[in-house]
């Protein structure tokens, strides 16, 4: 067996080793950052479009259910009644 595994090779500093670790985590973070910001910013786009068009709706209802008793005639129990009495 050899003990070449056990042992790094001479040329890795532990520090520089350190130094390349650190910036690809930064690296990293800055990605997951970009990508967490991009996810916020599609679910806040979705709920402010579900928000308009539940408030769309709303007024659209409104406006065709006043329209609809605007033109519904009124009866009265007083024009019901006969006209010869």
């Amino acid at each position: 067996m050899s003990n070449s595994n056990l042992n790094p090779p001479p040329d890795l500093d532990p520090e520089k080793l350190t130094r390349l670790l650190e910036l690809e985590l930064a690296h990293k973070r800055t990605e997951w950052k970009r990508v967490h910001d991009r996810a916020r910013k599609a679910r806040i786009n979705a709920i402010m479009l579900l928000f308009i068009l539940i408030i769309g709706v709303a007024m659209a209802f409104m406006y065709l259910f006043s329209s609809i008793s605007e033109e519904r005639p009124v009866h009265s129990s007083t024009s019901s009644a006969t006209p010869g009495r």
